[in-house]
């Protein structure tokens, strides 16, 4: 917000009046009565003085100091200890009409001690801003020879102090006569639900879980892409983007691993190895990565060199999905022989080799620790799986069609199952229940439409055989946004945190990147 925007709504509402202080901690003993909390509401209103019988005092004092103004008695003003009970703002302008007394009487000595000792520790809340300094040399003209040029208008500045006195009074008085049984029932949720209205007015998508932080949509991709350099021959079947960095990789019908720089929008190499088409790539260090094929191999690539590292081939046919964990020490892998495997990255070695499934696994992901997994099938089966001891430790239902993808939000309370009924199911790993189906893409024939977590967990992003991307509420199920991406089928979006854009991959062979929709 602007200082002129912070100025004007300052305006409009001060939240350091004292009337407003006081009524807020009226709607808040208010809030805490209604709702049961009524010794706590107590406590509020004797330590807030709401209500107190103190205000008869304060009222006397007010008084006392304003007649003494006008006669001038400081010796009066002096005994009433005002520095103990009133704001600093209000004790510096009583000061400094003091001050201004004391230079039109002449006596300069006078003027700078009190100045020093009595004006000086409440610099911090002169109003207006400089007006310490501007006093300051006031004093110096006044100790010339020549004198001061322009004498302060006492008659003034006493009127502005006693307009101070006034308000005051005006306040202790509207406080004695308020009582928090004057308040509107559910005034201070009442307000809430404005501020709310206010910031959905701007941004009318979701629902307002918390009002401890201000409300902010969930980021979605814009409706309009960029097209990187046609690079594979053919379509494009998985991205991977490498965390913490503006690199990600891709792979093809066209047996290729691309390394894309998405900064500078083009290629940086391609890794040439497999004999078949690449089903997945994965990289969660800027240094190696994993690509599964159907040559039946998994290979692992040196990014440094850009060469492979060794390639795994303890397959017979199509290796679908390779994933590895947070520091780059274990893959897993699942493919059309139905057998989930867990290899030690740096020697190649395989650490266990299980029959996971009755059909062939299509997709395979870690947990943040590494020590869980998460495998999906063309036996309608979605397992989660305990790494070190290479068990299965739920089966999530219910699945009703060939799973195509599975993912998990970054806490791993939630996961996905996309599937070849053209549905996406949400499940609640705390409770292990279905919490919610998305509906309104299609997936039915292509290998395979993948769906995923959004940037912020709360949408989920998915491919469609009509070719369009879909961004559905995680929470509502419902679609917030849809639009075309890859004319002969989408399968999916990724999200590349360091660079705040969407990459979308699909049977043109295109790759596409959207910028963060504006809000």
């Amino acid at each position: 917000m602007s200082e002129r925007n912070q100025s004007e709504q300052k305006n409009y509402f001060d939240p350091k009046d004292e009337k407003i202080q006081k009524e807020i901690l009226m709607m808040i003993t208010q809030y805490l009565d209604e709702t049961g909390f009524r010794s706590s509401a107590q406590i509020l209103s004797d330590e807030a003085k709401i209500n107190s019988s103190k205000d008869s005092n304060r009222k006397q004092e007010m008084n006392s100091l304003k007649a003494s103004l006008k006669a001038g008695d400081w010796t009066q003003i002096e005994s009433l200890q005002l520095d103990k009970t009133q704001s600093p703002r209000f004790i510096y302008q009583l000061y400094r009409y003091h001050f201004l007394e004391l230079v039109v009487s002449g006596d300069a000595h006078a003027a700078l001690q009190f100045l020093s000792s009595r004006l000086r520790p409440y610099k911090a809340f002169e109003d207006p801003t400089g007006d310490f300094d501007s006093l300051c040399l006031l004093l110096v003209d006044s100790a010339s020879t020549s004198g001061i040029e322009t004498p302060p208008n006492l008659a003034e500045a006493l009127d502005k102090l006693l307009s101070l006195v006034d308000t005051s009074l005006e306040s202790i008085t509207y406080n004695s006569s308020q009582r928090s049984d004057t308040i509107p029932k559910g005034r201070l949720v009442r307000l809430m639900q404005q501020a709310v209205s206010l910031q959905l007015s701007c941004y009318p998508r979701g629902a307002v879980k918390s009002i401890v932080n201000n409300f902010k949509p969930a980021i979605l991709p814009s409706c309009v892409p960029k097209s990187l350099p046609v690079e594979h021959k053919g379509p494009i079947k998985t991205i991977s983007v490498i965390p913490g960095t503006d690199t990600f990789i891709s792979g093809g019908a066209d047996s290729n691993v691309i390394v894309w720089d998405l900064k500078r929008k083009m290629k940086s190499c391609v890794l040439k190895g497999h004999t078949g088409r690449v089903w997945s790539v994965v990289a969660k260090k800027p240094t190696v990565a994993a690509s599964s094929g159907g040559d039946g191999t998994i290979r692992i690539w040196n990014l440094q060199s850009r060469e492979t590292r060794y390639t795994i081939q303890d397959f017979t046919n199509d290796v679908y999905a390779v994933d590895m964990d947070s520091s780059g020490a274990k893959l897993i892998s699942g493919g059309f022989d139905r057998t989930f495997c867990l290899y030690d990255i740096e020697s190649g070695k395989p650490v266990f080799k299980k029959q996971g499934h009755l059909a062939s696994i299509t997709s395979v992901l870690f947990d943040p620790s590494g020590n869980m997994a998460i495998t999906g099938g063309k036996d309608l089966a979605i397992k989660i799986w305990d790494i070190r001891n290479a068990l299965v430790v739920r089966v999530l239902a219910p699945v009703l069609s060939e799973v195509t993808s599975v993912h998990a939000d970054r806490s791993f309370s939630y996961i996905l199952g996309s599937t070849k009924n053209s549905t996406i199911r949400l499940w609640d790993m705390r409770m292990s229940e279905a919490v919610n189906l998305l509906r309104g893409h299609s997936n039915t024939s292509k290998h395979f439409v993948r769906a995923c977590f959004g940037p912020d967990d709360r949408t989920v992003l998915s491919g469609s055989d009509d070719g369009k991307i879909y961004v559905f509420g995680a929470t509502s199920g419902n679609i917030l946004e849809s639009f075309p991406a890859h004319p002969k089928g989408s399968y999916g979006m990724v999200y590349c945190e360091s660079m705040r854009q969407f990459i979308s991959y699909g049977e043109d062979n295109l790759i596409q990147v959207w910028d963060e929709k504006s809000n």
